[in-house]
């Protein structure tokens, strides 16, 4: 009789602690956070990463010289910041010849305002998406979707810009005698690119927030 009464209370004490670890195992599923918002902030991490590049590298065109003759030349190539021109077989690099345009200002100014908008982005996301903030989890989530989005129509406005205004090829570079070519043409390049890819990411970011859920508390 005494081992049937051990064993039931062996028995209770062995549902109780699974009881226990059946609502543990449903805390930790509940604080889980949203796989969406992460994603999220990996896309936004990702757009950044590619705009900053597209920032500091020289190849958002490249520079030819239209000889006379008909044939193409690579002279050099261009960033926002950085020109690079190669010159009997001696690359040098300066600041480009288009530095002093209005429009490379526009562009520059929407490059850096994107950047500094989709960094602020990304703090929010953070935000919304791991800490337990109820109250302001709403205001979280639409800042956070309203800095990606504005951080893609900022860095999209600076690359248009920037394609329709350098590819005109009225502008020589720097060092380069214009003499034996009819005109220099701008052609858009990998920097160009990567920053549009960035945007892009941006706007997606913005998107996949939108359908992030809050974790449970």
């Amino acid at each position: 009789m005494q081992r049937v009464n051990t064993t039931g209370k062996i028995g209770r004490e062995y549902n109780e602690a699974s009881t226990e670890r059946l609502e543990s195992n449903k805390m930790a599923i509940d604080r889980k956070i949203s796989l969406i918002g992460l994603a999220a902030i990996v896309v936004l991490i990702l757009g950044g990463i590619l705009h900053i590049v597209a920032l500091a590298s020289p190849y958002w065109h490249t520079t030819s010289a239209l000889l006379f003759n008909g044939k193409m030349l690579r002279v050099g190539n261009s960033g926002l910041w950085v020109e690079c021109i190669a010159t009997t077989g001696v690359t040098t690099c300066g600041s480009p010849v288009i530095a002093d345009e209005a429009w490379m200002g526009a562009v520059r100014a929407m490059a850096i305002l994107g950047m500094l908008t989709g960094s602020g982005a990304l703090v929010t996301l953070g935000l919304y998406t791991f800490l337990r903030l109820e109250t302001w989890s709403r205001i979280l989530k639409l800042s956070a979707i309203g800095a990606c989005i504005g951080a893609g129509v900022l860095i999209l406005i600076g690359a248009i810009i920037y394609g329709a205004s350098a590819r005109d090829g009225k502008y020589s570079p720097g060092g380069f005698n214009t003499g034996s070519s009819s005109r220099m043409v701008y052609t858009l390049s990998w920097s160009f690119g990567l920053s549009i890819t960035g945007a892009i990411l941006c706007f997606v970011s913005g998107i996949l927030t939108g359908f992030a859920t809050k974790p449970k508390l």
